[in-house]
């Protein structure tokens, strides 16, 4: 359960645990969905244990964004809070080839603006990021809320 090193040590599951308060017959509704985030610890003896790191009620697929505080505190505490550097190399090539396969599906003319727009967007971003790093603008401390 630890492909590489980018994966923490301790495995993240989550757990959908249905919907909330679901319909029946005809009184269908949009229910919302039950979500939990467990931690699989190892003892000394080899068996392990679950820890429920937090549970989330939300609609349709806000659970993932109400979740992400959690993964990333659990995963920043599971590197001592020094995690392993992106693979700068692999982010650069799954970009490219997002981008050479949505343009292999335009005209010329369009690839060309939209490559312009793309640009435009792209110094934008350099030019806000151009100043200290993630983590000194926005800082790694989480507070998250666990129910």
């Amino acid at each position: 359960m630890w492909p590489t090193g980018a994966f923490p040590r301790l495995p993240l599951i989550v757990e959908f645990a249905g919907a909330d308060n679901p319909g029946h017959g005809h009184n269908r509704h949009g229910s919302d969905n039950t979500v939990i985030l467990w931690r699989y610890e190892r003892s000394g003896e080899g068996v392990g244990v679950f820890l429920k790191l937090g549970q989330v009620v939300a609609p349709g697929a806000m659970w993932a964004l109400l979740l992400e505080p959690l993964v990333r505190q659990a995963m920043w505490d599971d590197a001592g809070g020094n995690p392993p550097a992106p693979d700068v190399d692999l982010i650069r090539g799954r970009i490219t080839a997002m981008l050479g396969a949505e343009l292999d599906l335009v005209s010329d003319a369009q690839r060309a603006s939209i490559l312009t727009l793309v640009h435009d967007e792209l110094a934008g971003r350099i030019a806000q990021w151009s100043g200290p790093g993630i983590k000194e603008r926005f800082g790694m401390s989480f507070s998250p809320r666990v129910i």
